[in-house]
């Protein structure tokens, strides 16, 4: 078996490129790098591949193999430019995402890069060209495993808008189960100090960027057909497939979400207790905080440290009780991937950044 290429291996090639002494040996090298290069990071496979073009333009060979090669370029760098991505973490979450934006939910995924798989997906627009965005999942749940994650995502993609759509549990005294919260203001609760009076919480509150909250103070979502929409992705998915849980006596026809701009707060802590109240007193305002979930914080981080423009959207799938059930956990996050889907279809800050 043949052993799989490394970045020293490459890098070694990309020098005996440089050092060839005929046009024909540095052309069978350059083939060679491109197949060696294909099985490592897209990043660094991207800034290789300019490198080696512009050794093999500098060596005059003739127009039509300069023109393979850059055709080759473009296969990885611009291939893999997208719009947006939605990432999710459980699968339910990606059903339900892949249902909101219309994909088949039998389709074999298109891309795939470390056991991470991507569907894409397209987003039209009225009198402009489509978006075009992939859908993700990371599997596991907690702020550091969607930072690790998102690198996964980043090295393969060049991406333009980071969406973390799923399901959270939702402060009673300010949603009910199966609205949806947008994340106006992401809170890392998990940090704190230990002195000697005892543990002092230490919060880190992460902010999306303002134009996007901006905009969402005005997006009205049930003026675009939002319930609608549910209604119809959430009856035909469910009608092809029966093993998706939706709620006992459930009826896509009479659920009328509520889009909610709120505080989301993330740690790595599973809420069953019924006591998501006092968290949200505990790192108010309380009426500001909408939503408790795990992965918020490690998602806006990494982003940032991206440069990437990020939001969060998550559909209140139960209030933390002890007794919660999970039979909203898909309807929740498609209303929330619905509306994440409607916001692109609409909004200004996308054509802002064409």
């Amino acid at each position: 078996m043949t052993r799989q290429p490394t970045e020293n291996d490459v890098l070694t090639l990309l020098a005996l490129l440089r050092a060839a002494t005929s046009d024909d040996v540095a052309s069978i090298m350059f083939d060679d790098l491109v197949w060696s290069v294909s099985r490592l990071d897209e990043r660094f496979r991207s800034k290789v591949l300019v490198h080696a073009a512009a050794i093999m333009g500098s060596r005059w060979l003739e127009a039509d193999r300069m023109r393979d090669i850059y055709e080759q370029l473009d296969r990885w760098q611009v291939a893999r430019s997208v719009d947006f991505a939605l990432v999710t973490v459980k699968e339910r979450e990606f059903d339900a995402a892949k249902a909101a934006l219309g994909v088949d939910l039998r389709r074999e995924p298109d891309y795939s890069v470390r056991g991470a798989y991507f569907f894409d997906v397209e987003v039209a627009r009225d009198g402009q060209p489509p978006l075009k965005g992939i859908i993700t999942k990371c599997g596991t749940a907690g702020n550091s495993r969607m930072a690790a994650f998102l690198h996964t995502v980043f090295s393969a993609y060049d991406v333009r808008l980071c969406c973390l759509v799923g399901m959270a549990a939702g402060h009673k005294k300010q949603v009910q189960v199966g609205d949806v919260v947008f994340g106006d203001k992401v809170i890392d609760t998990g940090g704190g100090i230990s002195t000697a009076r005892g543990y002092v919480p230490d919060p880190t509150p992460l902010n999306p960027d303002l134009r996007i909250a901006r905009e969402m103070t005005s997006f009205r979502p049930e003026r675009l057909d939002w319930h609608e929409l549910i209604a119809k992705q959430i009856a035909a998915a469910t009608a092809d497939l029966d093993d998706l849980q939706v709620p006992e006596l459930f009826d896509p026809a009479t659920y009328r979400p509520r889009l909610i701009p709120k505080t989301i707060l993330a740690k790595d802590e599973l809420i069953e207790d019924g006591k998501v109240g006092r968290r949200a007193r505990r790192f108010g305002p309380e009426r500001r905080t909408g939503a408790l979930e795990m992965e918020g914080a490690g998602f806006a981080v990494a982003c940032v440290e991206e440069g990437v423009p990020w939001m969060v959207m998550r559909g209140i799938a139960d209030l933390g009780e002890p007794d919660r059930v999970k039979d909203w956990q898909f309807v929740s996050t498609v209303a929330a991937a619905t509306a994440v889907r409607l916001w692109l279809k609409s909004c200004r800050f996308m054509q802002d950044r064409a």
